[in-house]
């Protein structure tokens, strides 16, 4: 199958040229981290799906703990309310290889994991080439398979414990009637479609949150985009004035401020996310930096408040 895989960087997509073009499976990346929502998810999925296309989804994990990436997973399934997935739901994981072997699959396995027991769905894993070799290991590829990046071959290379590929993403400048940017451009198999076409099942948006020293319950409304009475109510609060640090609230989640910074000359991006409070991962998943060395003077990135 002809594939295409897109997010809020693709704008305002034709699916009807898409589809015109040969296009049969399109994955959408649903969100990033645990509270953002790619703000285009839900158009393109509508668009594909209204134009005879297959779609999947795929999360861009930002967790370098089983805990936090527990957290992710449900925040991904939970933002598929209601969503149709032909595809497996899909792993992509920023955590840097510097955790540690050991460690980076402890954070792989609990997002899949814990994805298939919330959605009740099979998983893939999204990656290129070089970190199939020697990140994943046997455990988090067994009954999951993989979509590979591997660019201007014809077909992927050997790819350590996956005895063969699900997807082959093989270039990152593809062209598709429709989409007046660059886009990721596809091989899908068979495998990689999850035999299921009924709905997820319907849930609330929503993330968890873990109160910190300093915390209010308007400061914490305010960083998700919702009203303090809104998590009160969430979490059966009577007085709004009365938290605790270590309490773990359920937020309903609102929209988020997204906020631009231009980089500049002698920038790099741990320096970057470093002044702006965030981390490496979020930045690379927001703005779809595949190798977070590699960012170039006046490029604009988004960053969320």
């Amino acid at each position: 199958m002809q594939g295409i895989d897109v997010s809020k960087w693709q704008g305002d997509v034709d699916f009807a040229r898409v589809a015109a073009d040969g296009i049969e499976l399109v994955y959408i990346r649903a969100g990033v981290g645990a509270d953002y929502v790619d703000p285009r998810f839900r158009a393109n999925a509508a668009g594909a799906r209204q134009n005879g296309m297959k779609t999947g989804f795929y999360h861009f994990v930002t967790a370098d703990t089983a805990e936090e990436a527990r957290r992710q997973a449900r925040f991904f399934v939970s933002i598929l309310s209601g969503q149709v997935s032909d595809g497996r739901l899909v792993m992509d994981l920023g955590a840097p290889a510097s955790i540690g072997r050991a460690r980076f699959n402890e954070v792989a396995q609990a997002f899949l994991e814990e994805t298939e027991q919330v959605s009740g769905r099979e998983t893939a894993v999204y990656t290129d080439l070089s970190r199939a070799r020697d990140l994943f290991d046997e455990e988090t590829a067994r009954g999951r398979v993989l979509w590979v990046a591997e660019y201007g071959v014809e077909e992927p290379s050997g790819s350590g414990v996956w005895p063969d590929w699900a997807g082959f993403q093989y270039t990152q400048r593809g062209r598709v009637s429709g989409i007046d940017t660059y886009v990721d451009r596809d091989v899908f198999r068979e495998e990689i479609l999850s035999g299921r076409t009924e709905p997820l099942p319907e849930s609330e948006r929503e993330t968890e949150y873990t109160v910190a020293r300093g915390d209010t319950l308007w400061k914490i409304a305010g960083r998700f985009g919702t009203t303090p009475e809104a998590v009160a109510e969430r979490n059966g609060i009577t007085d709004p004035n009365r938290i605790y640090e270590g309490q773990r609230l359920q937020i309903p989640l609102g929209e988020r401020a997204v906020c631009t910074y231009v980089v500049k000359k002698g920038d790099t991006l741990s320096g970057i996310a470093k002044s702006l409070g965030t981390t490496v991962s979020v930045l690379a998943g927001l703005n779809m930096i595949r190798n977070p060395d590699r960012i170039r003077t006046g490029q604009m990135l988004e960053y969320m408040l």
